[in-house]
């Protein structure tokens, strides 16, 4: 009963933690043999390396260390404890490293005969890596473990008693790990900052095949980077990681950890699994856009279910829209972050435009994801999900906007113009010449007819400004058939439902971007919901991915006063600028966010740098505020330093432009003693710009100075008493005839009496009816206005005396009033305004005949008719002029 406990116990140890390897149990677990000899390693002094980390780890353009190596020169097959019991030879020998919270090993030389197992184990058996076997043999003789977890770790190698060939294991480098990728409260897993996003979450979604390709590798033993699968032109699955130079050592000994990542989107509370595999082959390597392309010794296990990322070679130098990093932040499970404001080419870790073209720069992240060391060699996608560069470096962290540069896969595809520092020979082995290739999906299809909708263009999903959007969908064939047609369908906002009903021919696993339709994005939440069904005019055999759901908001082009931002969500808030001074100077540190707030739970922060050639100036900037009559800004600050190293702080006013330096007008200027190390008030007068719509910059000046916190920032002013709500006069009008009531862009917001939102309301009287609305604004300084209208229609058609004498109607046709006398007598028409005003006066009309009393000079409305019958009687009757 024990052993088949083991057994369970076992496998699941092999599926959580998975090196290609072979199934088997150590021989030793059977015959419970506790002998072994033992190498302790020598005392790790780790509060040296993590005082060294504390340094290190702002930086990207390394790999992030989890441990230290240690170099030894040590034969298994000569040191181990060696038995023979039924037939089995056993070797033992257990390695101690004391503290070490996870051990693994790379052997210089391995050789494994037939019939001879490997296997590594932890002392409580939690973690058992092998078997290992002749398969596991590699031409250049090396081989690497995984991380196992613990700080003893036993060496096991099993073999037939009648083999005589011995194996070789020459064990070089132990590495003791201090911060690892196993426990929760422990780097790395779970250490990645809180606002990393886990790639199972909602906003991954339509990312999934690129998450697959998305891999963590160990390299040099002791370090952790990221990388990607990336297809070639063969479409054939060999596995070319693409990663960063910098991460570069011996790939031989690398090993590769895939679908490492939580299965929900919350972190879970324990490691997740993951499949690895060992060894590599260099292929291609370049430092000016730092590429650095390796070949998995073995083809990846189909049970691993990898996918191998398209890429696009462009030379632009901009990419417009949604762009994604999917990378293993400080060793951490696997993440996504998005900018949706593109890349543009520069120099590395500077912005001016293109630079020496080497890299595309990512100006700042968006919904404050970011990228963290261990992130380096991560792929950056373009907005239609093809790879087009891998992460070099950037100073961009939680709760800061700052840039992060990646390695531009179009400088790489040339690259120093040999196959050994270049991506094309690799990439291209066909000679296409492509400038973008798709993906590719080595997982047979499990269906003949499966499409899916994968990705809804425009990617972003924050507007700061009405504008008209055209919408796309990506479409993929996800079947074992070639797709021929498709009915793609559509809602905007929830509205009536669209088709288009596509052709042409798509092969298994490439995909299409559809034009459906573009949109006016008002201000407000807009969500698009696209579907597909009946490929090739079937039924789709997987229907779990046919849907895809985007939203976006439309945030006002103009706040009104009294304003407020307390900083409590994501940074910068909506449709907020930040940026650097004119000189580019002071790059690795921008505005940010921080919970060390006056009120709430986050403040706007910005740290001091060290530069050389001047001062940096770190600007954060407002959307466009109205300002009130006696306007006034307050907010609270404070600094981290007693000691005043010559910061200077200032508030700038622009009435143009958010982003043009020259622009704006200093309006206070302070210095660091001006204010202390808690918060205190700051008041600023801005009556200079009373009802008028503006910019406003806090902006640090800097170098080596101090650090500057913003807190509860409040904009107010007094309401303008000239400013009123005026629906005009009550109307009259004709039943039928469409009419619009508009009250004024001069408010922030309306609200009508039948619920509608607008600064207008559009209606078609009816039926004779009479209509009444009444209007509550709100004016941008918050103050409320109120105003009614009434409307009254009249049915156009003929009017006629009780006698039947005569018949009037106006012609709009002929602006004229129509009068058609039938008696056989004179009749007299005089026309009155509606302020009892006479405009026409004794007009005769002959008996039994028709005039035109024309009225084109006069203003539209309702008019009076009093007619003069023969018995001297005078009859009202109104009608309207239109």
């Amino acid at each position: 009963m024990k052993k088949i406990l083991f057994l369970i116990l076992f496998l699941v140890s092999l599926i959580s933690y998975c090196q290609i390897s072979y199934p088997g149990i150590p021989a030793s677990f059977d015959h419970n043999i506790k002998k072994t000899n033992i190498y302790i390693l020598p005392h790790i002094d780790v509060e040296v390396l993590k005082m060294e980390d504390a340094i290190v780890d702002q930086y990207k353009d390394r790999p992030w260390r989890f441990g230290q190596n240690v170099y030894v020169d040590i034969n298994i097959m000569d040191q181990a404890f060696d038995t023979i019991i039924n037939g089995k030879k056993i070797w033992l020998m257990t390695f101690k490293s004391d503290g070490a919270i996870t051990l693994n090993f790379t052997f210089d030389q391995f050789y494994l005969p037939e019939n001879t197992e490997l296997y590594l184990y932890n002392a409580d058996k939690s973690m058992v890596l092998g078997a290992f076997n002749h398969n596991n043999n590699s031409e250049d003789g090396v081989f690497a473990t995984t991380l196992i977890p613990g700080d003893e770790v036993i060496i096991e190698v099993n073999q037939d008693a009648a083999i005589n060939n011995l194996p070789t294991l020459h064990l070089y480098r132990i590495t003791h790990g201090y911060r690892n990728a196993y426990e929760y409260a422990l780097k790395s897993f779970g250490n990645a900052g809180s606002c990393n996003v886990n790639v199972a979450c909602p906003q991954a979604a339509g990312w999934e095949d690129q998450i697959r390709s998305v891999c963590m590798l160990v390299s040099g033993g002791d370090g952790f980077c990221s990388g990607a699968l990336i297809n070639n032109t063969n479409n054939d699955g060999t596995p070319y990681v693409l990663t960063a130079n910098h991460c570069y050592s011996d790939p031989s000994s690398w090993v590769f950890w895939f679908n490492w990542q939580s299965p929900t989107c919350t972190n879970p509370v324990s490691s997740p699994p993951y499949n690895s595999m060992s060894g590599a082959t260099l292929k291609a390597r370049y430092a000016n856009s730092d590429f650095c392309l390796v070949q998995i010794n073995n083809n990846i296990p189909s049970t691993y279910d990898v996918y191998f990322s398209g890429w696009n070679r462009t030379m632009d130098n901009n990419i417009s829209g949604k762009v994604v990093g999917i990378h293993h932040p400080s060793g951490d499970i696997k993440k996504i972050s998005w900018s949706n404001n593109g890349v543009s080419t520069t120099t590395y870790l500077n912005n001016s435009i293109p630079g020496d073209g080497t890299h595309w720069r990512v100006t700042s992240w968006s919904d404050g994801t970011t990228t963290e060391p261990g992130s380096s060699g991560s792929p950056i996608f373009d907005p239609t999900g093809h790879i087009i560069g891998q992460l070099h470096g950037g100073y961009a962290a939680c709760g800061n906007t700052s840039s992060d540069w990646y390695g531009k896969l179009g400088v790489s595809w040339d690259g120093g113009g040999a196959s050994s520092n270049r991506l094309k020979d690799w990439l291209d082995p066909t000679n296409s010449s492509v400038t973008i290739l798709e993906g590719y999906d080595p997982n047979t299809p499990v269906a003949d007819l499966d499409a899916s909708v994968i990705q809804i263009l425009p990617s972003n999903n924050e507007f700061c400004e009405i504008s008209t959007q055209n919408f796309q969908a990506v479409i993929k064939n996800r079947g074992n058939l070639t797709l021929t047609s498709l009915k793609i369908y559509w809602t905007f906002d929830d509205g009536s439902t669209n088709l288009i009903n596509w052709t042409g021919s798509l092969a298994t696993n490439q995909t299409t971007t559809v034009d459906l339709a573009s949109y006016l994005l008002e201000e407000g939440i807009h969500n698009l919901k696209v579907w597909c069904a009946n490929p090739n005019g079937g039924v789709d055999e997987n229907l779990n991915n046919d849907t895809l759901n985007w939203q976006g908001t439309v945030y006002p082009s103009l706040r009104p006063s009294p304003f407020v931002e307390l900083f409590n969500s994501s940074f910068p808030p909506a449709c907020w600028a930040v940026y650097i001074g004119t000189n580019g100077l002071g790059t690795s540190y921008n505005w940010q966010s921080t919970n060390e707030a006056y009120e709430g739970s986050g403040a706007a922060f910005v740290r001091y740098e060290i530069v050389y050639g001047g001062q940096t100036e770190d600007w954060l900037v407002t959307p466009k505020i109205h300002l009130c009559d006696d306007p006034v800004l307050s907010f609270y600050q404070k600094q981290d330093f007693s000691t005043n190293y010559g910061s200077t702080y200032s508030v700038r006013v622009s009435t143009t432009s958010q982003t043009s330096h020259s622009s704006f007008t200093t309006v206070s200027e302070w210095n660091e003693s001006s204010f202390s190390t808690s918060y205190t008030k700051k008041t600023i007068d801005l009556s200079a710009y009373a009802d008028q719509n503006v910019y406003i910059a806090f902006v640090m000046a800097q170098n080596n100075g101090d650090n500057w916190y913003i807190d509860s920032l409040l904009i107010k002013g007094q309401c303008d008493p000239n400013l009123t709500l005026d629906l005009g006069p009550d109307m009259d009008t004709i039943c039928g005839r469409q009419i619009t009531i508009d009250a004024g862009d001069e408010f922030a917001s309306y609200h009508w009496s039948d619920e509608s939102i607008g600064q207008t309301i559009t209606l078609i009287p009816q039926n004779g009816q009479n209509y009444h609305y009444s209007l509550t604004a709100t004016d941008y300084c918050g103050c409320t206005h109120t105003d009614d209208i009434n409307i009254t229609c009249h049915i156009n058609e003929a009017i006629s005396d009780y006698d039947n004498d005569f018949s009037l109607y106006w012609s709009g046709d002929y602006q004229a009033l129509i009068f058609n006398n039938k008696s056989n007598d004179q009749i007299s028409i005089s026309i009155y305004n509606p302020l009892g005003m006479r405009i026409v006066e004794n007009e005769i009309i002959e008996a039994n005949s028709v005039k035109n009393i024309y009225l084109s000079n006069i203003a539209n409305g309702i008019y009076y008719s009093h007619i003069t019958v023969r018995d001297g009687s005078i009859k009202i009757i109104p009608f309207v002029k239109y």
